[in-house]
């Protein structure tokens, strides 16, 4: 990997290359949404929930588990582009959020074990992610262009067990993680001195880390209809594949507590409503001046209304998600969500759709499918 960040100072200019400049840059650096169900619901259930998406984040939920099932989620992936303007040491930003690609941001299978009430499960998912470019013309101390693009993904791949006891109120899990971290990073400046030659910078860096999380869920004894779900997830550091800038060397961990609560007898007791909020809080992070990171708070309230209809439930989402400034060169980011799904009755699939409307522009897209498996 290239020393992407320590560029030489320009002889005449005397400019160095800023080691920080994302200053309005929405972040979801290690608290994406990686979309599905919960999504329409601000995120509010996964740690309640026992779909492949929830174990991925809860592994208690896999104690409930008592088919095989398998789930996929995609989402479109925001990118931000920002105009820059003033002096290359201290830029002034203005950025803006679209929507950008659709990608896979989770693939999981989970199936209950042999005689108990227990089940394991593996996942990929999507958990962190910027894709910000910068750029400017004529900016001040004779600079002619400038041009930034900075990427940073983070995926986890993990390997949980859960076990509910008897009566099913009470389960218990923990999960092995992997974590995948890809950076890319380019920079170039131009001066207006024909002299002076262009400043380039580029780095690619890869980069493994192994942690763990543990998790509860559980329904109070005296409220049957709601469950609460906690986890506490590692900090974990990355190994990257050979020298150079630590970027984001360490995945902050996470300890997350959500509460569902489920009420029946709407419409004559055809339909029911699911009312969920979470709370998450990152800590023991470590990021370097270009991704700067410290620890915050994300979380989202949202409901689901479960209606039926002829031979099929359709469930109508909406939430709202916050994530907070997790750096001090980063904004927070916040919107509202929405979805639906179908859910056919006596069927082994179901099928959502989820948007998120972003603060600074732009609306996510995300699209998932599950299906149970005959034992």
């Amino acid at each position: 990997m290239k020393d992407a960040w320590k560029l030489r100072t320009a002889a005449l200019a005397g400019i160095v290359v800023p080691a920080v400049a994302l200053g309005q840059v929405p972040d979801v650096v290690d608290a994406l949404d990686a979309g599905g169900r919960a999504m329409g619901l601000g995120g509010a259930i996964y740690q309640t929930g026992a779909d492949t998406v929830s174990t991925a984040l809860n592994p208690a939920g896999l104690g409930f588990v008592n088919r095989p099932t398998v789930g996929f989620a995609g989402r479109t992936l925001p990118t931000t582009r920002t105009t820059v303007t003033g002096e290359v040491s201290d830029l002034r930003l203005s950025t803006a959020q679209e929507g950008g690609d659709y990608k896979l941001t989770h693939l999981g299978y989970s199936a209950p074990t042999r005689g108990s009430k227990s089940a394991f499960g593996i996942a990929y998912t999507v958990v962190g992610w910027m894709n910000d470019t910068q750029a400017g013309q004529n900016l001040d101390n004779g600079v002619q262009s400038y041009f930034d693009h900075a990427k940073v993904k983070t995926d986890f791949l993990t390997l949980g067990y859960g076990q509910s006891n008897g009566s099913q109120s009470l389960s218990w899990g923990f999960q092995l993680i992997v974590a995948l971290q890809n950076i890319d990073a380019f920079q170039r400046i131009v001066f207006s001195d024909s002299n002076i030659p262009p400043q380039e910078a580029e780095s690619h860096d890869k980069g493994t880390g192994v942690g763990g999380a543990f998790g509860l869920m559980f329904a109070p004894p005296s409220q049957s209809h709601m469950t609460i779900g906690l986890t506490v997830r590692s900090p974990i550091e990355v190994q990257r594949g050979g020298p150079g800038v630590d970027l984001y060397p360490t995945i902050p961990g996470r300890a997350a507590l959500g509460i569902a609560l489920l009420q029946d007898g709407y419409r004559d007791g055809r339909d029911s409503m699911l009312y969920g909020g979470q709370i998450e809080y990152y800590y023991g992070g470590k990021g370097s001046s270009r991704v700067n990171r410290k620890d915050h708070f994300a979380g989202g309230i949202g409901f689901e209304y479960l209606y039926m209809m002829g031979d099929a439930t359709i469930p109508v989402r909406a939430g709202f998600r916050f994530v907070e400034a997790g750096g001090d060169d980063f904004t927070s980011s916040q919107g509202f969500t929405y979805g639906v799904g179908y859910r056919p009755l006596n069927a082994d699939w179901g099928i959502d759709v989820s948007f998120g409307k972003q603060n600074k522009g732009g609306t996510a897209t995300s699209v998932s499918f599950s299906y149970r498996l005959p034992n």
